[in-house]
């Protein structure tokens, strides 16, 4: 896909980006979702893997635009495209997709976004998640070399609640700098009278891109970062594009 926005394909993305908004910041409005049915799996069994959009602590999630890829990075270097489960030209939805690990080792599931129009922003996003399989610990901390992530280095699976976690953001490979929002999937929505500063919370990076995190209760937790990227053309304007990546790993009951 070009720079420029395809119209019937913008219109659809702000109707599905319009419902969780909730008083949040625009800029951390709409999180995406790519969380699976369990991260430590078998080899040979299927595993179920949700994409979509919401925010996280108020327990909505909701249908997420098509993605421009979705593919598994595989121990051995290869990967797996899981496109053909996501027709192009379909309406945003609850994406639900089905993959089989064949090797052990760590499958990384990365997607990326189209961009798009989001809250007055010009945004493309990349969200991983990271699932063992058979219980050999071989690639959850390596880079994929993309424009914009953020890389595991503490293991992203098997973590007990209360727990030090720590990650690296890199741009264009390269230590990058910023803030990281941290944020619990919470499906019922919060607890009456918790306070907002309670439900997400950020963490400035240090010198070499690195954020340190404490995940204190068990369940999905996302870890998103925002960077600037190209300058590009929408609607004949000069638009900045807003890069956002998000790390979603699974704590477990302490």
């Amino acid at each position: 896909m070009g720079d420029r926005v395809d119209a019937r394909r913008a219109r659809g993305w702000a109707a599905a980006g319009a419902f969780a908004l909730l008083g949040a910041a625009a800029a951390w409005a709409n999180q995406p979702f790519l969380v699976a049915d369990g991260t430590v799996v078998e080899q040979g069994k299927p595993v179920k893997l949700r994409l979509a959009e919401g925010v996280p602590s108020h327990g909505v999630v909701g249908a997420t635009p098509v993605p421009q890829s979705a593919v598994v990075h595989l121990p051995d270097g290869t990967f797996v495209d899981l496109g053909d489960q996501l027709p192009q030209d379909a309406e945003p939805s609850d994406w639900q997709v089905t993959y089989t690990p064949k090797q052990p080792g760590d499958h990384v599931v990365f997607v990326q976004a189209h961009p798009r129009q989001l809250d007055g922003e010009y945004v493309t996003d990349f969200v991983k998640l990271v699932l063992n399989v058979g219980g050999l610990e071989r690639g959850w901390d390596r880079p994929l070399r993309q424009r914009f992530e953020l890389v595991p280095l503490t293991r992203p699976y098997g973590i007990p609640a209360g727990a030090l976690f720590r990650a690296q953001l890199l741009t264009g490979g390269q230590p990058g700098a910023g803030l990281v929002r941290v944020e619990r999937w919470s499906p019922s929505g919060p607890a009456p009278g918790t306070p907002t500063l309670h439900l997400a919370r950020s963490e400035r990076t240090g010198p070499m891109g690195e954020v340190a995190v404490i995940l204190d209760k068990p369940g999905f937790w996302s870890l998103s970062a925002r960077g600037a990227g190209r300058t590009v053309q929408v609607a004949g304007q000069r638009t900045q594009e807003v890069l956002r990546t998000t790390l979603w790993v699974h704590v477990d009951p302490s």
